[in-house]
Formats: C-alpha cells, sequence, structure tokens
C-alpha cells in the first residue's frame, strides 16, 4: 500500500514509504532500520523509537516489540498486540470483507491487521498481478530463433531475421503497455502508430479517437460536505457510434502520510460517485473505496460502459459525487478534492491489470489514451469554502 515496492505481508511500514523489507538484502540502499543495532525489524520512518532496539520479549530470533508472539518482521500489526498471546482474534483481518473485492480485483483483505489498519473496511494497495508468456513457433520457419514465426513478424511489422525486433501492435497483449520499443521502429508503446509499409501495424489505429471536451460542475462544496453533479460531453468524431468506458476516479487532497506509531489517525474520504446516466445509457462495471495512490486516504473509483453517438452528435454523461465534510476548513486557496474523468474505447491499448486509476486504459503516452490531445485525462479540482 505504501508504494515502498513491498506488498503488504512483507512491509514492515504498510501505510509509509520506506526502503526497508524482510526479503530486501541486507545493508545499504535496502536497510531502513540501520540506526538501530540490532536492529529490531520496523524500519525507521514508522519507528517511534528509531534509535531504539524495541524487542519486547528476550527472543534469540528476533523482536517482537508488542509481545504478541509474532516477531516483528511477520506481524500485520508490529506494534499493536494482535496475536496468539493477545487474545482470541489471531492477526485478525477481516474488515475489508463485508465490502468485498476491491474495484481493481484481489482478495479483499489487505494483510494489515484490523486493530492497525487506518483503513479497517478498504484493502489497501493495488492488486498487483502479472503474465508473462513467452512465444513459440511451430511448423513454419523461425530465421532469428526469438519465438515468433517469420510470417507473423512479417505482418505485425517487426523483423523477422532480428531476435532484438519483436511483434509491438494491439493483437499482441501487453506489447503496448510495457515501456518498450519491441519492434525497434523507434516508436515505443502509444507512440508506436498505424501506417505505412514498414509499420502495417502497431499501437494505434487512425481516425478512431473519441474526445472529452468539457466537464461541467460547481467548483465549490460547502465545507459540511455534499453532493454535486457533473455533466461530461464526449465527442465521437468517426462516422459511426462507438461504445467506450468512462472511469471517474475521487481523490482528496493533500495527501495523508502518517507518523510513526503504533496507532495513527484514519486516512481521509474522498467521497463516492452515484447516479451514473447517460442519453444512450450507462452500465456501471465497478465502483467502490479503493487505496492505490501510495498514501493512507480512500479513494474512489466508478467504472461505467457508455454508447458515444456519431459525429457530429455530442453524448452527455451525468454523475454525482458526494462529498465528505472538510475539517478543519479554511477555504482560501486550498484544494480538498480531485475529481478525474478518462475515457477508453475499442481501439484504445487496454491490457487488463494496467492503468487502474484509467479503468481499462493504459496509463502511459499521454495519459492513458493516445497521442492526441483532445481526449486526454480531464479532471476538476473542488475547494471547500
Amino acid at each position: 500500500m505504501s508504494g515502498a515496492g513491498f506488498v503488504n505481508p512483507l512491509d514492515t511500514c504498510p501505510f509509509q514509504p520506506n526502503a526497508g523489507g524482510p526479503i530486501a538484502p541486507a545493508g545499504a540502499p535496502y536497510d531502513g532500520d540501520s540506526s538501530e543495532a540490532p536492529g529490531d525489524g520496523i524500519d525507521e520512518v514508522c519507528d517511534p523509537h528509531p534509535t531504539t532496539t524495541d524487542c519486547g520479549f528476550a527472543n534469540p530470533l528476533g523482536c517482537d516489540a508488542d509481545n504478541d508472539g509474532y516477531l516483528n518482521r511477520g506481524d500485520n500489526c508490529p506494534q499493536v498486540s494482535n496475536g496468539v498471546l493477545a487474545g482470541p482474534n489471531n492477526q485478525q483481518d477481516l474488515g475489508e470483507v463485508s465490502t468485498g473485492a476491491p474495484v481493481d480485483g484481489g482478495p479483499a483483505s489487505d494483510s494489515i491487521g484490523d486493530v492497525c489498519d487506518i483503513n479497517p473496511t478498504v484493502a489497501d494497495g493495488h492488486f498487483h498481478t502479472a503474465l508473462r508468456g513467452a512465444p513459440v513457433c511451430v511448423g513454419t520457419s523461425d530465421s532469428d530463433l526469438d519465438g515468433w514465426c517469420n510470417l507473423t513478424e512479417g505482418g505485425l511489422g517487426s523483423d523477422p531475421l532480428s531476435s532484438a525486433s519483436t511483434p509491438e501492435a494491439l493483437q499482441v497483449p501487453g506489447s503496448c503497455s510495457d515501456g518498450r520499443d519491441n519492434d525497434g521502429d523507434g516508436g515505443t508503446d502509444l507512440n508506436d502508430s498505424a501506417g505505412g509499409p514498414a509499420n502495417p501495424t502497431g499501437c494505434q489505429l487512425p481516425s478512431h479517437d473519441l474526445s472529452i471536451k468539457k466537464m461541467n460542475g460547481l467548483t465549490t462544496v460547502p465545507c459540511a460536505g455534499g453532493t454535486v453533479g457533473y455533466n461530461v460531453l464526449l465527442n465521437n468524431p468517426g462516422a459511426t457510434a462507438e461504445s467506450g468506458e468512462i472511469s471517474i476516479y475521487l481523490d482528496s487532497q493533500p495527501s495523508y502520510i502518517p507518523p510513526a506509531g503504533p496507532n495513527p489517525a484514519p486516512g481521509k474520504s474522498a467521497g463516492s460517485v452515484s447516479a451514473v446516466s447517460g442519453e444512450t445509457g450507462a452500465t456501471v462495471t465497478g465502483s467502490g473505496s479503493i487505496n492505490i495512490d501510495g498514501d493512507a486516504d480512500v479513494e474512489w473509483l466508478t467504472k461505467a460502459l457508455v454508447s458515444i453517438k456519431k459525429s457530429p452528435a455530442t453524448t452527455t454523461v451525468q454523475f454525482n459525487v458526494t462529498y465528505p465534510p472538510v475539517s478543519p476548513c479554511s477555504g482560501a486557496g486550498t484544494t480538498d478534492y480531485m475529481v478525474t474523468v478518462d475515457l477508453c474505447h475499442g481501439n484504445d491499448v487496454a491490457p487488463l491489470g494496467v492503468g487502474p486509476l484509467n479503468g481499462n486504459c493504459a496509463a502511459t503516452g499521454d495519459g492513458g489514451q493516445d497521442r492526441i490531445s483532445g481526449n486526454d485525462i480531464i479532471s476538476k479540482s473542488i475547494d471547500a469554502q
């Protein structure tokens, strides 16, 4: 959840970015617990006593700061007792289960024990998935022995005589979102455009762009919170109607990173989205609380399928955002909330597991769409006055 590169069960400070973890190599730059000798297994960024070894029970195998029977490196609440010696709820992490799986997939439980979880009903952190497969050429020629058949490489724009050149095209899942110039043509991912004999395919198809032209709505909400309605105007320059996916993401500002200590304050809520509708219909495919941006606050993500009318018509999608109260609330010059809307559709790069903030749109290039700036992410800051 902290964005440190360690999943929660292997992160000694799951709510703060930190360098150390139980599987990290000893010593710099990964040792986040270097101010103590010996280290107690709680990295400095969240250790209330960063220069004192907090060991609790004398244990030759390691430190147990909260005396609950679990060593710090293997305790889902290393600073709050919740283990075999602390009562019947041994390492319990069930608070998220009642709200179901997070919008970006994965299990509901986040491996942060309920008694020390800032957001006990939200699965904190992005669920990471990866699928890697190697191509195998069967029954025909593969001159460069890279696993891709010559005919396939020729059809997808890569060089069949160079093992350093492999297909980069919409037809090859993952090749348009891996940050590499796979086919060696000078264009990476969303900058790998289709067209021309040297690149008959690619990560773009021409004349398919759907543009978010405008988002109307109030620019302020009261300190007591409340519901604000928005209209998103969509333009499709194509000659036929297209289907797309709208992604609505709410975040609170500024981000809250908790201080060191066993019981930090709860994270802030960004609100919720409801009543998504459109003149051509809108089908919500996922909606709920989520926390994937590396701070301790709770965001919200709603995804909905919509139909966008053909040019020159404009399609309107409506939705409501209910904002929570803000306290303290000074108003002038502050940004308390951010609402972000994105759109992707059939010919955009949309591999599963990429860009959870943008629904199924890839999170590369110019904001998850393509090289056309007319359909970039549009966002609005909300100030509580």
